[in-house]
């Protein structure tokens, strides 16, 4: 038998009880009960602490389950029945432990949510909840104060959109809600819809409102949705397809900030391309899909990938400020065919529609660029 103890929605203490019997005897000869901590220092201190509450909670169990599989009064039973008197004078005292970021604490829409956790660059910690809207049961209050949430986020990073939020949240086959862990403040969203069957991902919409912009939390939402959404994909592939792991996925969004645009230059191949690649047929297709679901009232231009007047409407983001990336050749080709630079054609409100790929390869190199960055900053540091 095998006994978890759990304090605070955690598990502290596992314990195992097992019995050995002579043969033709049904009664417990031998009674070997051991203990294993978990490896976590403040799981062992919290332990320590409360081991009369947990022998006394063991004992109980243990005596209740000999009482089932034997007749009579055992002598693991009889000083089981002392322990827990013994003990019944103390249990009061004993503190209940305290574990760090138990997740029954955190705020969540749906008990069908995932949480994941991220430290930013100025060390600020975040809880991200991430579920599936359509799979998630929602009803339609819990729809309303999600997209009521999703209102006053988009309000304090680029105004107000209307209706556009709500669509948003419609298209979503993954929603992301990011808040601050000590505060459970919102602090930014992001929305994914996946198209397996064209193993194509799209990002309609992600929000960090002015406060925690520059922390990394935009690119960790958008690289939560895309490995994701490579794992559905790869998962409605046939098994028997064993070189479903070097295929390619597609991603899609719009944007008109050349830092936006230039993160993901950065890492994968994109259209429209700085550095003069022509788009394929098949990305050409994937940037006019993306077009009509999104601007569905504006014009698209498959030679530039731009979208004609997608947020002529939206005089409050336009006139803000623009975030350059500080690459000459990003930032030269968005003023170009974008005009942030000009005061009045700034105005106009075009959009990119940005399509890229990656693969198995390109998560390698991603990871051992990592690794060799990660080493590189320790050696500083020494």
């Amino acid at each position: 038998m095998t006994i978890i103890l759990h304090s605070g929605g955690s598990a502290y203490g596992i314990y195992v009880v097992s019995q050995r019997r002579p043969k033709g005897d049904s009664r417990p000869d031998k009674i070997l009960l051991t203990r294993e901590s978990i490896k976590d220092p403040k799981v062992r201190t919290a332990m320590m602490e409360t081991e009369v509450r947990s022998w006394q909670v063991l004992a109980q169990m243990v005596a209740s389950h000999i009482n089932r599989v034997a007749k009579g009064r055992s002598l693991f039973e009889l000083w089981a029945q002392e322990e827990v008197e013994a003990a019944s004078q103390e249990i009061e005292a004993a503190p209940v432990p305290k574990l760090e970021r138990p997740i029954s604490n955190i705020p969540r829409y749906t008990d069908k949510s995932r949480i994941l956790f991220f430290t930013g660059r100025g060390g600020t910690r975040f809880n991200i909840e991430m579920f599936d809207p359509r799979h998630s049961a929602l009803s339609e209050e819990e729809v309303d104060r999600v997209v009521n949430d999703m209102r006053i986020i988009t309000r304090l990073s680029w105004g107000e959109w209307g209706e556009t939020v709500q669509k948003w949240f419609n298209l979503a086959d993954l929603f992301l809600m990011a808040r601050r862990a000590d505060t459970h403040e919102m602090v930014g969203f992001a929305t994914g819809r996946l198209v397996p069957e064209e193993r194509l991902v799209i990002l309609p919409s992600t929000m960090v409102i002015p406060g925690v912009q520059g922390e990394g939390l935009a690119t960790f939402l958008n690289t939560a949705i895309l490995k994701t959404g490579r794992n559905t994909v790869l998962r409605n592939t046939p098994s028997w397809k064993f070189w479903k792991e070097l295929y390619s996925i597609y991603y899609a969004y719009r944007t008109r900030n050349p830092r936006a645009f230039g993160l993901a230059a950065r890492r994968t191949d994109v259209v429209p391309s700085p550095r003069g690649r022509r788009p394929t047929h098949r990305e050409i297709s994937i940037a006019a899909r993306v077009a009509n679901m999104l601007s569905p009232n504006c014009v698209f231009n498959p030679e530039t990938f731009i979208i004609n007047l997608a947020l002529a409407d939206e005089r409050q983001l336009l006139e803000s400020e623009t975030q350059w990336y500080g690459d000459p050749l990003i930032d030269d080709f968005c003023d170009r065919y974008l005009h942030l630079k000009d005061p009045l054609g700034k105005l106009e409100g075009n959009l990119f529609v940005v399509v890229g790929h990656f693969n198995f390869w390109h998560e390698l190199k991603e990871a051992v660029r990592e690794k060799i960055r990660r080493f590189l900053g320790r050696s500083r540091r020494h």
